[in-house]
């Protein structure tokens, strides 16, 4: 699972949009269950990853997003898998 940088554009949008807040966010946090994120919270942090780096997910693909970790989630907008942005 990679490391969670807290200086990286996607732990600050991760921050950002979490709805509730521990003290520390770690790489095993489940963003809908430990972090508040709701399906809203998941549209507004991927348009702020967009216009950030380029990264682009699917909308129509959020649902799969569900009970992804923030280790996932990194892993995830590293690896590009969402498809980057033209």
């Amino acid at each position: 699972m990679p490391e969670v940088d807290p200086s990286s554009p996607i732990h600050q949008i991760i921050l950002a949009h979490a709805r509730i807040r521990p003290a520390t966010i770690e790489a095993g946090h489940v963003l809908t269950r430990d972090l508040g994120f709701d399906s809203l919270a998941f549209l507004l942090a991927l348009t702020d990853l967009e216009e950030r780096i380029g990264f682009h997910f699917p909308l129509e693909r959020v649902d799969e997003l569900a009970g992804i970790t923030v280790g996932e989630f990194f892993a995830l907008v590293g690896s590009g898998n969402g498809r980057p942005s033209c």
